[in-house]
């Protein structure tokens, strides 16, 4: 059974929404077979609007992934700061990744820019992840009962190797000899 997880792409300009299609390609590619992406796109204009912003927050407090595509230099503009204000309470004890797509650019002294670290602190205050490129896995909770059940009766390639094992034989005892009399 095939899960869809949400994700919302917010981007600074042109390039950088270039930046997350990529992104999202290869994320797709590599995990289609597992699961399925519902992706919504905001550039950082239209989350100026209060309707379209209210619209992004609202899909980014249930999204299991936030992926930010921005550039490395200058700061996080204010309206985005309020934009993220929206969501980040509202995350509650929900599972997800928020992604930071800037990282590989650093300045030249190779200090993370400062929306780096904003990033990296949003992510850790909603309880997310924090990744910078597409994960080896992404681990993905059961929705219902029904999928927890089926899970749980999946003998996974690691499982069955681990049931297969043969069971080594037991070390042998070293006997030591009795500590000397004390005087």
């Amino acid at each position: 059974m095939k899960t869809t997880w949400s994700a919302v792409v917010v981007f600074e300009c042109e390039e950088t929404r270039d930046k997350a299609v990529s992104f999202c390609n290869r994320l797709v590619d590599r995990f289609w077979t597992q699961m399925g992406f519902e992706i919504s796109w905001w550039s950082f204009d239209m989350l100026r609007d209060a309707t379209l912003g209210g619209e992004a927050a609202a899909k980014a407090a249930k999204s299991r992934l936030i992926i930010f595509a921005t550039t490395a230099e200058g700061e996080m503009p204010f309206h985005v700061f309020e934009w993220v204000e929206k969501w980040v309470g509202q995350r509650s004890d929900q599972e997800g990744a928020l992604v930071g797509l800037a990282d590989r650019e650093t300045s030249l002294t190779g200090v993370a820019s400062a929306k780096h670290v904003y990033l990296r602190e949003i992510a850790h205050r909603a309880g997310m992840d924090y990744l910078t490129k597409v994960p080896d896995n992404l681990s993905a909770c059961p929705d219902s009962p029904e999928s927890c059940a089926e899970r749980a009766h999946t003998q996974t390639t690691l499982l069955e190797e681990i049931l297969n094992r043969p069971t080594p034989a037991p070390p042998s005892l070293l006997v030591l000899p009795p500590d000397p009399p004390r005087p």
